[in-house]
């Protein structure tokens, strides 16, 4: 999914901004195909605590269960993660880190039940859970017999992860699950102990042994993970790996030796698709602008095109020809790419109309507002967009150059290797000094 200012998710009661602004483009598959392709199994996680504060909830809600507290995984995870960013923000004394949410949701003062803890209005409604649902089964951490995080079961490899990094936490003498499971059944509420805010705060490192055991669950994958899945993640981890120890500048005329010819195709291809859509996103923005202007909120597609729009659309043609010259064989990205590259300029336009449906529509040969225009672009606080989950820009403190438009997922693998190596906090504090000097 593409981001353009605010769109997608809620930045709190009321303000309905997400779903409304997404822009899909009828490309939601093909986006995920190519992410799988450049990096199998990770999702959209980027720092280890993500997936322990993700098994923790699923842990803790077995146990709650089996005692006879009815409580989700979703509801339980949630409310473990929302305890753990709740901890981390008042460590910080409500300072802002990319690592926690609901900084302006969370209740400054709260009794911290579970109770309360657990409903939806409490924290923010893109939690972190959300980008570990299509990694906790590739990566051997949880098993079901679909991908519904209300499904999941810890394998003995997740709850060996989960026992090796709250090694050493004793809250009330207690083990963290079990002082967890407590809370779960409203049997417990005093949940600000050091060693709960180390244990689970998101801005505390991986602890003991759990680092490395999550390293070998990257390269090893789940025993129902096919095998040249497991080996992409496995060679795009030794590439990071050497981006880490020597960082470069790098670019798609020089493919790395650990990545094989095919998978740094699928790379390639991908990045030409994601270029390709931000371009049409572009370009439909740029329409949205034009027509907010016009008196009669509308234009025809047999009115000559407006030059803001013709640089925007021989952008996107550009981008799409590009896509379809690699000869990559997923069928929609070639429909997409055809569509965007073929054709006149009205025919362009309204394809790209039709597919989008919310912010523009079709009507006939005229482009009319949809349900999600916007006549004025909204402000977003940085606050706000950290509570959405948006990091897409994250410049590399120490140089490094990915090759461009390439999957997000390689980014997030490298903070996630730094993470790993004890390295993510210097990283964001180079990078956060990096984001104030300029």
């Amino acid at each position: 999914m593409a981001m353009t200012g605010i769109s997608w998710g809620l930045l709190g009661p009321g303000l309905a901004v997400g779903e409304r602004r997404s822009r899909t483009l009828d490309l939601g598959a093909a986006i995920r195909r190519f992410n799988e392709l450049a990096v199998p199994g990770i999702g959209s996680v980027w720092f280890g605590k993500q997936l322990l504060l993700a098994a923790t909830g699923i842990h803790v809600a077995g146990l709650a269960r089996r005692t006879g507290t009815p409580v989700s995984n979703v509801e339980c995870a949630n409310a473990v993660e929302a305890l753990g960013c709740w901890l981390g923000l008042q460590q910080r004394r409500w300072e802002q880190d990319r690592r926690l949410r609901g900084r302006g949701k969370l209740p400054r003062q709260h009794e911290l039940d579970f109770r309360s803890v657990r409903k939806k209005s409490f924290y923010v409604v893109q939690p972190m859970r959300m980008a570990t649902v299509l990694a906790m089964q590739p990566l051997g951490l949880a098993h079901a017999s679909s991908r519904r995080f209300n499904a999941f079961e810890l394998t003995d490899e997740g709850r060996a992860f989960v026992d090796a990094a709250f090694e050493g936490f004793t809250p009330y003498r207690r083990d963290v699950t079990g002082h967890l499971a407590l809370w779960a059944h409203g049997q417990e509420s005093r949940m600000t102990t050091p060693p709960l805010q180390s244990a689970l705060s998101p801005c505390a490192p991986l602890s003991g042994s759990a680092p490395a055991l999550l390293r070998d669950r990257l390269l090893r994958g789940g025993s129902g993970e096919p095998a040249t899945q497991s080996q992409r993640r496995r060679a795009a981890l030794e590439w990071v790996e050497s981006m880490r120890t020597q960082p470069a500048a790098t670019d798609w005329r020089a493919r790395p030796a650990q990545i094989s010819e095919a998978h740094w195709a699928d790379m390639r291809a991908g990045a030409a698709l994601f270029a390709t859509r931000d371009a049409a996103i572009e370009l439909l923005d740029a329409l949205e602008r034009h027509i907010a202007c016009m008196p009669k909120e509308r234009w025809s597609l047999h009115d000559a095109v407006p030059p803001p729009l013709q640089s925007a659309q021989a952008s996107l043609n550009q981008s799409a020809t590009a896509f379809l010259q690699l000869q990559h064989p997923d069928p929609e990205a070639n429909a997409f790419c055809r569509e965007c590259a073929q054709g006149s300029a009205a025919q362009m336009l309204g394809r790209l109309v039709e597919r989008d449906g919310r912010v523009l529509r079709r009507v006939g040969d005229e482009v009319r507002p949809g349900s999600a225009f916007r006549r004025q672009t909204p402000a977003i606080s940085h606050d706000e967009a950290a509570d959405l989950g948006d990091t897409p820009g994250l410049q590399d403190p120490s140089g490094l150059q990915w090759p461009s438009d390439i999957s997000f997922r390689i980014r997030n693998l490298h903070l996630l290797n730094l993470d790993l190596h004890g390295e993510l906090d210097e990283w964001l504090a180079a990078q956060a000094e990096q984001g104030a000097q300029g």
